[in-house]
């Protein structure tokens, strides 16, 4: 059974094991790494104070501190690397099913609907964040990690946040490029089916497997008439809105407070419902991006497989709505829940 935090006692002999003194618990917030109940973690721990705040997601402490040996700073350096490595790779897994299932339905038709394309994002989502949470937390996007940082530092130390959104992007570019070698035939059989031109005006519609555009080409086209059903302010205030939601859900999903449902195990699933319904109410409009690594990473790709000015800055040089939407809506959806919800929520007794 997967357990966001303390895993069950195993049965097995403790002789290994050190002795500890009883804690409090593990602060509030998000999914977050095994603790593993073994001797040299409790040395690291005793050692280290920073190391024991809610698992290796906040190793900021542990980097601070003075007077490390040097073997010491490169068990914990290389200990951070896996940390961005294993969100890189969340992220990948997310990024992966997300946009190849834009390509199965835009090149092949094979998924009928936004219902369907949506259904395979929720799995994608829910599959990054169990491949990642036990190392890295699973934030797997931007806007998730600066809430974070934002208003619950104490859980995610600010300090990581550089290094996490590279992990992110990164994951984003090489998922981008995983479905560039997979379709680029199917890319090619679209384009010249449908008459494009890449990088010209309307290859809009082959470039949105890649990243995201208003309105959705596959629903309303591309070209003047389709322009002016959203401009930029419209598509800033969807993808804001979009985003804000969904880390509102993400930090109650997260706060031991608000009991009821054991949601170590759901909370993936239900993250990745959350998402799967925002995609299926707002895709028509912006394709429902709320997450800039998922946007930006394969845009990268885009723009440097050919599409040029139509991958950045876009038709309505509008691709930084996917960036600063979410950016602006993330730490929104995070102070409701933190200044509006969570005070309303029963004390923790543990």
């Amino acid at each position: 059974m997967v357990r966001f935090g303390l895993p069950e006692d195993d049965g097995q002999p403790t002789s290994r094991r050190q002795a500890r003194p009883e804690r409090s618990s593990p602060e509030r917030g998000a999914l977050r790494p095994f603790k593993v109940r073994t001797a040299w973690v409790d040395i690291v721990r005793s050692r280290f104070p920073g190391f024991a705040s809610r698992g290796c997601v906040n190793l900021a402490g542990v980097m601070g501190e003075q007077n490390q040996n040097d073997s010491s700073q490169q068990w914990m350096s290389a200990r951070l690397l896996r940390v961005y490595a294993v969100e890189m790779i969340g992220t990948y897994v997310l990024v992966l099913f997300g946009t190849a299932s834009v390509a199965a339905a835009v090149l092949t038709g094979a998924l009928s609907g936004l219902g369907q394309v949506a259904a395979v994002w929720a799995v994608g989502v829910a599959l990054g964040i169990y491949v990642s949470a036990n190392v890295s937390g699973g934030h797997l996007n931007p806007a998730v990690t600066l809430s974070f940082a934002i208003f619950r530092p104490r859980a995610f130390s600010p300090k990581l946040l550089p290094g996490y959104w590279t992990a992110q992007i990164l994951g984003g570019v090489l998922a981008g490029l995983s479905v560039l070698l997979i379709f680029r035939t199917l890319i090619k059989r679209f384009e010249d089916a449908q008459g494009l031109v890449r990088g010209e005006a309307g290859s809009e519609h082959s470039a949105m497997v890649f990243g995201e555009y208003f309105p959705n080409p596959d629903v309303f086209g591309a070209g003047e008439e389709a322009g002016a059903l959203i401009g930029v302010g419209g598509a800033l205030f969807v993808e804001a809105f979009g985003t804000a939601i969904l880390v509102l859900v993400i930090f109650a999903l997260t706060e031991k407070r608000n009991g009821g449902l054991s949601r170590a195990n759901m909370s993936p699933i239900l993250i990745g419902l959350t998402v799967a319904a925002l995609i299926a109410l707002f895709a028509p409009l912006t394709q429902a991006g709320w997450n800039p690594a998922r946007d930006f990473g394969p845009r990268l790709v885009s723009l440097f497989a050919g599409w040029d000015s139509i991958a950045i800055p876009g038709p309505s040089n509008g691709f930084w709505v996917y960036i600063a939407g979410p950016l602006i809506g993330g730490p929104i959806g995070a102070a409701i829940h933190e200044y509006i919800v969570r005070p309303g929520l029963p004390e923790d007794d543990e």
